[in-house]
C-alpha cells in the first residue's frame, strides 16, 4: 500500500525547494551571476527536489507492483509510472531531462543552464506534484 504521509512529505519538501527556487528565480541575470552562492544554491535545490521526485515514483512503482525488474534505474521508475497512466508520457521525457540535469550537476552545468531551468522549467516540477496528488486522490 502506498504510504501518503511519505508522498506528502516528499511534496512538501519539493513545493519548499521551489519557493526557494523561484525567489532565485526573480533575481536579474546579472544579479544572480554576482554572487556564485546563488549558482550552488539553485544546484543544490534543483538536485534535492529532482532526488525527492525519484523517491516518489520509486515508492509509487514498488507498492504498485509496477517494477519488473530488481535491476532498475531512476528513468525506469518514471517510465513505469507512465506505462501504468500515473503521469503522462509527455511530462515522462521532461522528467527524464530533470533526472540526467541532477546526473549532471554533480560534474559542471553553466550558469546559463541553470538560469534557464529556472526562468522556464520549474513549471515542470509543478506538472509532476499535479500528477501525483491527482494519483494519489484517486487511490483514496
Amino acid at each position: 500500500m502506498i504510504d501518503k504521509n511519505r508522498i506528502n512529505s516528499k511534496i512538501i519538501f519539493i513545493q519548499e525547494r521551489l519557493t526557494a527556487l523561484r525567489e532565485l528565480a526573480r533575481l536579474k541575470e546579472d544579479e544572480f551571476k554576482q554572487d556564485k552562492r546563488n549558482i550552488a544554491s539553485a544546484c543544490y535545490w534543483l538536485q534535492t527536489a529532482v532526488e525527492a521526485m525519484i523517491d516518489i515514483a520509486q515508492h509509487i512503482a514498488v507498492k504498485e507492483r509496477l517494477i519488473k525488474s530488481t535491476d532498475t534505474s531512476s528513468t525506469d521508475f518514471f517510465e513505469e509510472l507512465a506505462a501504468a497512466g500515473i503521469i503522462s508520457e509527455g511530462n515522462m521525457r521532461k522528467y527524464r531531462m530533470m533526472i540526467k540535469f541532477r546526473n549532471r550537476v554533480v560534474q559542471q552545468v553553466s550558469e546559463d543552464e541553470v538560469i534557464n531551468i529556472l526562468k522556464e522549467d520549474l513549471k515542470d516540477f509543478d506538472a509532476f506534484l499535479k500528477e501525483i496528488v491527482e494519483f494519489i486522490e484517486k487511490e483514496g
